[in-house]
């Protein structure tokens, strides 16, 4: 746990708890941290064991949380707690926002059967205990109700009726911010373009189709570079060392790569991929275009919303065979044109105007708590 230490006696008291304190939770967190205007309190567990977060973090934080709450304070939770839960634990009334990085109803599973619907129930219960729910995007907040929607109506009898209402009336929509570089790097017209893949290296990402889709530009006599990177874990889709040895003469980086290997890439980078079946915001996507990257991506999921819609035609596609034809008309010097608009179209994510949504809904709900019975 860690506090920012920051002057000023009027500002709120933010207790930001995460159960899976690691990745893009992490980064969030401490991002929103520097740049808020308020105090920000940290109260984590390290980004281990998810399940057994969900399970029992609210009885981990039920008994660190009363040494931190002063009175007023607004808890700042994520999907990966049981906030209805901590609250009962606590036997005090706090205000609360659950913020939506992903959600249990939605987030892929290779067999529907492996869905753990309490995980999902948790979600919805969580939803309906805050005082306000935030996701990540405005698809991810349509994809959430209408799973719980679907979910909730499935309830053999006696189903709650006013429960989706409840949570779409109090809900918002805050990106979660990414990076923006002061200074982006000039790409060049000529030569073979770099090709950027740079998200988890997992099903949900579909890197076969990516590797496919190359394969059949590579024989269309596109020429290209390639940079393969993201974290991976115990199990890697077995594409990925086929892909290695394939497309070997191509390639320029293939691997996890630290922070400031990353950035070179990126502002190396002239064209970023996405062939993802499940996205509920698209980090890699928008730091990459705001380090100057084109990008080609689903027209679905969350992208139609990251990118602007002048840019659709010639930024997303529809199946493999359009994600080609775009690739290899950019592999022969096709040009880019609105680069740089579309690079500060990337600005409206950043970090401090997350921040800033942030701190003004939390303080939106600042004040004496209010009783249940208010």
């Amino acid at each position: 746990m860690s506090e920012s230490e920051k002057p000023g006696a009027s500002r709120l008291r933010i207790v930001a708890i995460e159960p899976y304190f690691g990745g893009s939770h992490e980064r969030f967190l401490r991002a929103y941290a520097a740049r808020s205007r308020h105090e920000v309190l940290l109260a984590t567990l390290p980004a281990r064991k998810w399940k057994w977060r969900m399970r029992g973090g609210a009885v981990y934080f039920s008994e660190l949380l009363p040494g931190m709450l002063r009175g007023g304070e607004v808890l700042l939770a994520s999907d990966f707690l049981n906030l209805a839960e901590l609250l009962g634990l606590l036997g005090r009334p706090v205000r609360s926002v659950l913020y939506f990085h992903e959600n249990q109803l939605t987030y892929p599973v290779r067999y529907e059967s492996e869905r753990d619907y309490q995980f999902a129930l948790t979600n919805i219960t969580s939803a309906l205990a805050a005082g306000r729910v935030v996701f990540n995007s405005d698809f991810h907040r349509s994809d959430f109700l209408s799973a719980a929607s679907s979910l909730l109506e499935r309830v053999p009898d006696h189903p709650p009726a006013a429960a989706i209402r409840s949570i779409r009336e109090r809900s918002a929509v805050i990106y979660p911010g990414i990076h923006v570089p002061e200074k982006v790097s000039p790409r060049k017209a000529e030569g073979e373009p770099l090709i950027l893949w740079n998200h988890r290296w997992e099903f949900d990402k579909n890197p076969e189709e990516f590797f496919a889709a190359l394969d059949e530009v590579e024989r269309a006599h596109g020429r290209f570079r390639l940079a393969v990177t993201g974290p991976s874990f115990r199990e890697v889709p077995p594409v990925f060392d086929e892909a290695r040895s394939r497309f070997a003469p191509h390639i320029v980086h293939f691997g996890f790569a630290r922070e400031a290997e990353y950035r070179s890439l990126l502002d190396r980078a002239d064209v970023v991929v996405s062939t993802a079946s499940q996205e509920f915001f698209g980090m890699s996507i928008a730091e990459a275009v705001a380090a100057g990257c084109w990008p080609l991506v689903p027209a679905r999921l969350s992208y139609p919303e990251l990118i602007p819609h002048k840019f659709h035609d010639r930024c997303l596609y529809v199946g493999r065979a359009d994600l080609v034809g775009k690739l290899l008309e950019l592999c022969r010097g096709a040009p880019r044109e609105g680069a740089d608009e579309l690079r500060r179209s990337m600005e409206r994510f950043s970090f401090e105007a997350t921040a800033k949504a942030l701190d003004d809904l939390t303080e939106s709900l600042a004040g004496p708590p209010k009783s249940l019975s208010d």
